[in-house]
């Protein structure tokens, strides 16, 4: 018997193990699609960040954010995803090359330290 829960319990971990990468790998997959895609429109789009949010403009539209809709900052390759909480809205990406390296850092952390958790 002990043998059995050990192995259903080996198998039980190999699937979410395997279920953990295929989510990580379409995740990577989607921020690389859209980074992608902003690089190839060319938006130059503006963020303007001060104590109450970011505003975000760009030729089609201007767009105001309080911090607390904030979910998560991640960087993939040379890129910063900011996501929302409700994902519906929008989600953005940064480019290293549209900062510099040490600007690029200080956003990302402040943008860590002002998600609300």
């Amino acid at each position: 018997m002990a043998k059995g829960a050990c192995g259903g319990f080996v198998f039980y971990m190999l699937i979410a193990w395997i279920g953990l990468f295929e989510r990580r790998a379409r995740f990577l997959k989607t921020v690389n699609q859209h980074a992608d895609r902003y690089e190839k429109e060319m938006l130059n789009g503006t963020f303007t960040f001060n104590d109450a949010g970011f505003e975000y403009k760009d030729k089609e539209k201007t767009l105001l954010f309080q911090w607390h809709l904030l979910k998560s900052v991640t960087v993939v390759k040379d890129n910063m995803r900011i996501a929302l909480k409700d994902p519906a809205v929008l989600t953005f990406f940064l480019s290293r090359r549209q900062f510099g390296d040490v600007e690029f850092h200080e956003l990302f952390e402040l943008l860590q330290n002002k998600i609300v958790k």
